[in-house]
């Protein structure tokens, strides 16, 4: 390609091809034809040097492109990791929020308990000393209900031991 624009003329192509043998209808044809291919309206032909300065100005507009779009990328990129540790400040705080009502929950529920098994146990011992009340007068009352029984019994064997001499002492007649 050269640093020239290319130069199209209609009319000297209709005079060289009624000099090589066409009509002039035919040879306007053949120009019209050639216009459209070499696009002579535009005459606006890129040269050599047109085609360098919009490639430079295409890699000026790629590089600023790139240069804008990676600021983009690090401002997001900053901003998300914002947002990351905004949220996991937020939820470490959570969790020590719920760790906090959990062990606060939990101290409860042992004070609840220690001073149920405190209750339990003078209740415990309350029965105890009231089992031991009730076995120490049962105790007692059996003594005495044991010590008659054995006063009866004692007179029940003597009784019976004075039959048995009486029985045993008195003359047989035999009759």
């Amino acid at each position: 390609m050269t640093d020239m624009p290319l130069r199209f003329n209609p009319m000297q192509v209709v005079e060289r091809l009624e000099r090589g043998g066409f009509t002039h209808d035919q040879a306007v044809a053949q120009a019209d034809v050639l216009a459209d291919i070499v696009n002579v309206d535009t005459l606006d032909a890129a040269t050599r040097t047109d085609l360098q300065a919009t490639e430079r100005k295409l890699q000026a507009d790629l590089r600023a492109t790139e240069h804008k779009l990676q600021g983009e990328i690090h401002a997001t990129e900053n901003k998300l990791q914002a947002e990351i540790r905004a949220t996991e400040n937020k939820l470490q705080a959570e969790i020590r929020a719920t760790e906090n009502k959990l062990q606060a929950g939990i101290h409860a529920t042992e004070n609840k308990l220690q001073a149920n098994i405190v209750e339990l146990e003078y209740k415990l011992r309350a029965e105890i000393t009231d089992v031991r009340h009730k076995l120490a007068e049962f105790q007692k009352v059996f003594e005495g209900h044991f010590n008659l029984l054995r006063w009866m019994m004692g007179f029940v064997l003597a009784g019976m031991a004075g039959f048995a001499y009486k029985l045993f002492t008195l003359p047989l007649s035999v009759g």
